[in-house]
């Protein structure tokens, strides 16, 4: 396993689980792709630059999450996508040949009764690569 793929929301878990994915590949000596997928949906009479606003916002959101974790020596790359998160992963994966993808398994969702929220469902149900799901409470 050389490279491990880890999306990134905006629950207040994304760190540990970031965190988690950096310790795993550290251990296995891995490479961890970052990855936050953006959508727009543009209007008549809307900033024509919005896409470029909303990517540059995206990067600095990963980067800030990468920051504040321990490295440790792991190679860290940050990527962005405008799109779903399935077809963003299947894209990164032809591209970079993803090994494992490490997600997290809560989202903002108030229904408790989910176990896996909408990104780790979507991409256990829709995608052949290998999941490792984290725990919300580490």
């Amino acid at each position: 396993m050389k490279h491990i793929l880890v999306p990134i929301g905006s629950t207040e878990n994304a760190q540990k689980t970031l965190q988690y994915a950096i310790d795993f590949a550290s251990e296995i000596n891995a490479k961890v792709f970052v990855f936050r997928a953006y959508s727009v949906q543009s209007k008549a009479g809307t900033m024509k630059n919005v896409d470029a606003i909303i990517e540059k916002e995206t990067n600095l959101y990963l980067r800030t999450m990468v920051n504040i974790c321990d490295v440790k020596n792991v190679e860290i790359k940050l990527i962005s996508a405008k799109g779903s998160v399935v077809d963003s992963v299947e894209a990164i994966d032809q591209e970079l040949g993803i090994d494992l993808v490490i997600v997290g398994t809560k989202s903002n969702s108030i229904k408790e009764g989910l176990f896996l929220g909408r990104t780790a469902g979507s991409l256990v149900k829709k995608s052949n690569l290998a999941i490792l799901a984290v725990p919300r409470k580490l």
